[in-house]
């Protein structure tokens, strides 16, 4: 369900919350529309598409890829299930389980049930990389071109359903 690009375009429109920045940071933090470290001249080129915090356009996007809502706003395939995914952090670093929570309450505003799990930072690292039982984390890794920079991993830089 979490590999949907419907799913991956409304999380994506959702997850990248003010909440954290303005929570969490206290309003310091930027937010990382880029592949590329803050600190590069490089970080935000102009013309990069940016994908802000936007849970009503991620619902329209939801619906156009054909989920629905059931009476009780809950987010459905079009089988009739409930949209629901597991999303690890390691439970040692506080800033990520607060963003973990923050993401949980922002995606259930779309409907979304993210059953979140903070985790002994070796047994995440076991989940992620040895057994790859898991369907979205939080981690941190920089310094790269990893093509998938989000927050959560999984979801792709550039949504592939049209935002316009």
């Amino acid at each position: 369900m979490v590999q949907h690009t419907g799913v991956s375009a409304g999380r994506c429109l959702c997850h990248r919350s003010p909440k954290i920045n303005n929570n969490l940071y206290r309003g310091l933090g930027i937010v990382q529309n880029s592949p590329i470290s803050v600190q590069s001249p490089y970080f935000l080129k102009e013309g990069l598409k940016v994908y802000d915090y936007n849970p009503e356009k991620a619902r329209e996007l939801l619906k156009q890829a054909g989920f629905q809502y059931n009476a009780q706003n809950q987010l459905l395939d079009s089988d009739g299930n409930r949209v629901r995914f597991t999303l690890l952090t390691n439970s040692n670093n506080l800033i990520r389980v607060a963003i973990g929570a923050q993401v949980k309450q922002d995606l259930a505003k779309i409907g979304m049930q993210v059953d979140y799990t903070p985790i002994n930072f070796n047994v995440l690292i076991d989940k992620t990389s040895t057994s790859r039982d898991w369907d979205a984390h939080i981690i941190g890794f920089t310094g790269g071109l990893n093509p998938m920079p989000p927050l959560i991993s999984g979801c792709p830089a550039e949504p592939p359903i049209p935002l316009t």
